[in-house]
């Protein structure tokens, strides 16, 4: 929904007649003609939002440094003018979402999506050009077969043959170049929607992100008092934790059981290790592989509530499961909590 704003300044351009799409039809001329005068509304905009911004974003600058380095190309801009209005328009919302919605994510990536877009627009123009090069030298090649009677016309074919044939090669590692740089484009946009579906699953799942990463935390309501058996009726952040795991395979987690200060130390970390690992086999016999898995009772080292209170004690018998990144093994942190 934050790009509606975008896309609202660009309906409004549409409708006044400032953007127009270009169509199969036409030749060359009218289409970079075209692109030009587009270029110069949009490029006002640009200016006009630029102006009233007391802050730059370094992305936007470089992403607007990128083009301008590419519309000063006259190659560039008369090979590749569709593609150059389009890196044009990915720039404008870049502006937009940093002037106008000061939306720093979204500027970052309209403005990585203005540079890869002008990659497209320059293999776009190398190909083109690599491409008039195999007419010319097509052309060339068949005047010289017409006149094939001297060893002159022969050695003028075999050389327009040989540079043909290189033409050729340029043309398809443009093409391979241009298919690359699309491809990068959709994988930036697969990782970000990958990005977003794992935050909303973590979130499902009851996790918050700390400086340690992402940890769920489980109150008392998992065990009786001085008890180490799960409550069956306390099961539901668990069974949700499974699914978790079972949907990203490569990660492991780090299960750390936590008591008050009432009682003996070595029976609060005793009872803390039993929680943690009834925990820990609860995960194993609902498929997780043990490698995945650590746990480790700390008992009453290190509260998160003052044990002066009743509440504040409450908040002490906890157990807290530390969702690792991609790669991290469980028994690599073995480190205090906090």
């Amino acid at each position: 929904m934050k790009l509606s704003r975008i896309e609202d300044v660009e309906h409004e351009c549409s409708r006044s007649g400032q953007f127009r799409r270009f169509g199969p039809e036409g030749d060359d001329r009218m289409r970079t003609t075209q692109s030009r005068r587009l270029a110069g509304s949009l490029g006002a905009l640009v200016l006009l939002l630029t102006v009233g911004c007391a802050t730059v974003s370094p992305d936007v600058e470089r992403a607007r440094g990128a083009y301008n380095e590419a519309a000063s190309d006259p190659e560039l801009a008369s090979r590749a003018a569709v593609e150059l209005y389009e890196a044009q328009k990915s720039l404008a919302q870049a502006e937009n979402a940093w002037n106008l919605l000061r939306d720093e994510s979204e500027a970052q990536h309209r403005s990585y999506l203005t540079e890869r877009k002008i990659e497209i627009a320059r293999t776009a123009a190398e190909r083109k050009l690599a491409e008039a090069e195999i007419a010319r030298l097509t052309e060339v090649r068949r005047d010289f077969l017409m006149d094939a009677r001297t060893r002159e016309a022969d050695r003028a074919r075999t050389e327009a043959q040989r540079r043909a044939e290189e033409a050729q090669a340029r043309a398809r590692e443009a093409r391979e170049a241009q298919l690359s740089a699309e491809e990068a484009l959709r994988e930036a946009e697969a990782a970000r929607e990958k990005a977003r579906k794992l935050e909303a699953e973590l979130a499902e799942v009851g996790a918050r992100a700390t400086d340690r990463g992402y940890v769920l935390t489980l109150g008392d309501v998992l065990f009786d008092l001085d008890k180490a058996d799960l409550k069956p009726g306390a099961l539901r952040n668990l069974y949700r934790l499974v699914t978790f795991m079972n949907l990203y395979p490569d990660r492991g987690v780090l299960i750390e059981g936590h008591t008050d200060s009432l009682g003996e130390d070595s029976y609060n970390v005793d009872l803390s290790e039993r929680r943690a690992i009834s925990m820990q086999s609860f995960l194993f016999e609902n498929g997780i592989a043990r490698d995945r898995v650590n746990s480790k009772g700390y008992g009453e080292a290190f509260p998160v509530a003052s044990n002066e209170t009743q509440s504040g004690r409450q908040q002490n018998r906890r157990v807290e499961v530390l969702i690792l990144n991609p790669g991290e093994s469980p028994e690599s942190l073995s480190a205090a909590p906090h």
